[in-house]
């Protein structure tokens, strides 16, 4: 359990800078660690909403309705997701689909005429692109590998990156809790409160000095490394006989 809450304690101050981190390199972590898939869920899901919250209650404003729209399409995605994967004993294997997702949008994402290429595929599947987050983030919990390169290609400044995934980061964790909370609750209320408290101090007292101290240009490589290393965590779960 120590091990555990200290992966939670490093990826919590991931997350508080990148707006990502704690779900899609702690989920492939752990049930690499053969930690089950709801067990899972509960360990890392309220440091993930603590950390979402607190950066939502500092960030600047955004696009309200294009959030939204997001919200709209990707919740019902998410909640058909997630209850397929409780009531399943089979695990689908997109772990490798996700991983060249990612690996695109690192390369993309300094590579301007690319990064123009992939925004008009964004832009005219919007729909298509933001079911696909949803449903995935609710079988792997691991969506937000895809929302971080929907948000790159969205806006351009790392305040309104970070601010866009915590919004709808929030609204899952909270709708993944809401359903988990009724068909697997968790078997010990102290991991679920030490999960979240955990991901108040790494915010707190590491992540948003973290995020305050990098330049743009620098968190632009700096987040591109990190989807290559969610990549890579994704293919090893992948090609894992204990995946």
């Amino acid at each position: 359990m120590i091990l555990h809450m200290g992966l939670v304690m490093l990826l919590a101050t991931v997350q508080s800078v990148f707006g990502i981190g704690l779900l899609v390199l702690g989920t492939p972590v752990l049930l690499l660690l053969h930690v089950q898939f709801d067990e899972t869920l509960w360990l890392l899901l309220p440091a993930s909403f603590a950390v979402s919250l607190l950066q939502i209650s500092e960030g600047i404003s955004i696009d309200l309705q294009r959030t939204k729209s997001v919200v709209c399409w990707a919740l019902p995605c998410l909640v058909v997701g997630l209850v397929s994967t409780l009531l399943s004993p089979i695990r689908l294997k997109i772990g490798a689909c996700v991983a060249i997702v990612l690996i695109g949008s690192a390369l993309t994402r300094l590579w301007e005429p690319v990064r123009r290429s992939v925004a008009r595929i964004f832009f005219e599947r919007e729909i298509p692109v933001v079911c696909v987050i949803g449903f995935v983030h609710g079988l792997t919990n691991m969506g937000g590998s895809i929302l971080a390169s929907y948000a790159g290609i969205r806006f351009r400044d790392k305040d309104s990156i970070r601010q866009f995934i915590a919004i709808i980061y929030a609204l899952f964790a909270a709708s993944q809790a809401f359903i988990l909370s009724l068909m697997s609750p968790p078997r010990n209320w102290w991991m679920v409160a030490t999960s979240g408290f955990i991901g108040v101090i790494g915010f707190l007292f590491i992540g948003r000095l973290l995020f305050r101290a990098i330049p743009f240009r620098q968190f632009s490589y700096l987040f591109s490394g990190m989807e290559c290393c969610c990549a890579g965590l994704l293919l090893v779960k992948a090609f894992s006989s204990n995946a």
